[in-house]
């Protein structure tokens, strides 16, 4: 009788408990939920207008995905190649996104879009490292989806930055004050992700454009070369297929570059030889300006970057290209 007893008297603080322990952690769970939420509000929306990941975006699939730097970024507008060559597209680059960033950009876009073919700028093979600047990394990270993000802050942020990229309120908490309609219900650009300039590289005028003969081949650095062999293997794996494209940009010692631009078309011309032992299409414009009427004072409106009528000149040739190597809507 007394066992009996002590059980009747144990019920009640057992149901307290389980209760009590519920309660929390659907606690947890809305602060969870809300603070997630929050995460994403308040991001800062640089760069934003030039991703898929940042775009209110209602299509599904897209035939052609273009991929990289800024150079991409400023080299192809989907809606004239869509007005002109009858394939959707969208210019998924960014700026400073280095090939390691690129593969996890390609990934979540591949995964999503299902695009036919991939087109992937290779500026950038000169970087060594697996981050680069900070504030750019984070336009290219932070919209990912959580299974393309952490890998990709895991495998590439520095460790004095985790915080910020796995939480990015302890960034960005003070942007409510920023906060507009965009923000809650997003941005769908008619230039589906290019930039656009209409100015002339002032900063080229006087120069020489210093070239390198084909023939001389530097190796980049382990890195880049890395991610480039993972972004193929990733296009394998989803029958994506991959063009590999070396935007043109002015050459010269002369300038104040960014990097030492002097190795820059010998990494680009052992690319040569790397993408057809992997049998991948590969387009070095450098090579090409004479044959496809690019002038340099022209077509930039600085030394790095295309302007509206250099673009035109490309979108004309890998229009073409594109139209003529794949299999695309008409």
């Amino acid at each position: 009788m007394q066992d009996s007893l002590q059980k009747k008297e144990e019920l009640p603080v057992k149901s307290i408990t389980t209760k009590s322990f519920l309660q929390t952690l659907s606690i947890i769970m809305i602060l969870f939920v809300v603070l997630y939420g929050l995460n994403g509000l308040l991001l800062s929306r640089a760069g934003s207008q030039y991703i898929l990941n940042g775009q209110k975006n209602t299509e599904t699939s897209y035939d052609v995905i273009f991929a990289g730097s800024s150079h991409m970024n400023n080299a192809v507008y989907p809606m004239d190649l869509w007005k002109e060559y009858g394939f959707t597209s969208f210019n998924n680059a960014q700026s400073g996104e280095i090939l390691p960033v690129s593969y996890y950009t390609c990934k979540e876009a591949i995964e999503k879009y299902h695009p036919k073919v991939l087109v992937l700028d290779v500026y950038l093979l000169y970087h060594a490292r697996r981050d680069g600047n900070i504030s750019w990394m984070h336009q290219s990270i932070d919209r990912l989806s959580p299974t393309n993000k952490i890998p990709a802050i895991l495998d590439l942020v520095p460790q004095e930055n985790l915080e910020e990229f796995l939480f990015p309120i302890t960034l960005y908490h003070s942007r409510w004050k920023e906060l507009s309609q965009v923000d809650f219900i997003g941005e769908n650009s008619v230039y589906r992700g290019c930039a656009q300039n209409f100015d002339i590289a002032e900063d080229i005028v006087g120069l020489t454009f210093e070239s390198t003969p084909e023939n001389v081949k530097i190796q980049p650095p382990q890195v880049p070369v890395e991610y480039l062999n993972k972004i193929i293997d990733l296009c394998d794996q989803t029958n994506t297929e991959l063009l590999l494209v070396a935007l043109p940009y002015f050459i010269s010692s002369k300038l104040d570059a960014t990097h030492d631009l002097s190795n820059d078309m010998a990494y680009f011309n052992w690319l040569s030889d790397f993408a057809q032992e992997n049998d991948i299409p590969y387009i070095n414009y450098f090579y090409l300006v004479d044959e496809i009427g690019f002038d340099w004072w022209k077509c930039l409106y600085n030394y790095i970057h295309m302007n509206y009528w250099g673009v035109s000149i490309i979108k004309d040739h890998i229009g073409k290209y594109l139209k003529s190597q794949y299999d695309l809507p008409a």
